[in-house]
């Protein structure tokens, strides 16, 4: 045998095993893409995932904000209620009161009339601390005072020259606020 039959190779044989030389042609041939396109891409989709997280994690923030918004008004509505829950058995109460106040400001002529109206005037006492001590206070504005539409309402117009347009003359009835919310406005007179 000779030397070239002494190989069991033969040169055709060495061409196949022979890297090929140009990796793109054989990526285009196999349909795969060159490793620097699918990197690009990837990239591409990280970014646009990054972009799609950043707009749901600040959805979220915007979801949880209002949901913590949601549950404070709940709880402000239920303090609410249990605050002014008495303002309508109050405002029927303040009838009783106006009626108190209004015997009370006549003069009694007897002894025996002398010792009721005392004994109303205790009661009436009795029962505007006990309408204080549960957060109701009087609105009785002051003859010249300005005029409020918050608290007062207006039941006449007078006019006096002595008094700044627009001032209370008058308080025909007190009002009253419970927590500070008017449950009843006080009516006055004001100066044109």
């Amino acid at each position: 045998m000779s030397k070239e039959n002494d190989n069991p190779f033969t040169d055709s044989d060495n061409e196949e095993l022979q890297p090929q030389q140009n990796t793109s042609n054989f990526a285009e041939k196999e349909g795969v893409q060159p490793i620097d396109t699918k990197v690009q891409e990837l990239e591409q989709q990280l970014a646009a995932q990054k972009v799609q997280i950043g707009e749901l994690e600040d959805k979220m923030r915007r979801v949880q904000a209002e949901a913590l918004n949601i549950q404070r008004r709940a709880e402000q509505n239920v303090a609410d209620a249990s605050k002014y829950a008495i303002s309508n058995v109050l405002k029927d109460l303040l009838n009783v009161l106006d009626s108190f106040t209004q015997a009370l400001n006549h003069e009694p002529k007897s002894e025996e009339a002398k010792s009721i109206h005392e004994g109303m005037q205790l009661t009436a006492d009795l029962f505007m601390k006990s309408l204080n001590k549960n957060g109701v206070e009087i609105i009785e504005p002051n003859t010249g005072d300005d005029f409020d539409p918050n608290s007062h309402e207006a039941i006449s117009m007078q006019k006096d020259e002595k008094t700044k347009s627009g001032a209370v003359l008058m308080v025909v009835q007190p009002g009253y606020s419970l927590q500070g919310r008017v449950i009843r406005a006080a009516r006055v007179i004001v100066n044109q």
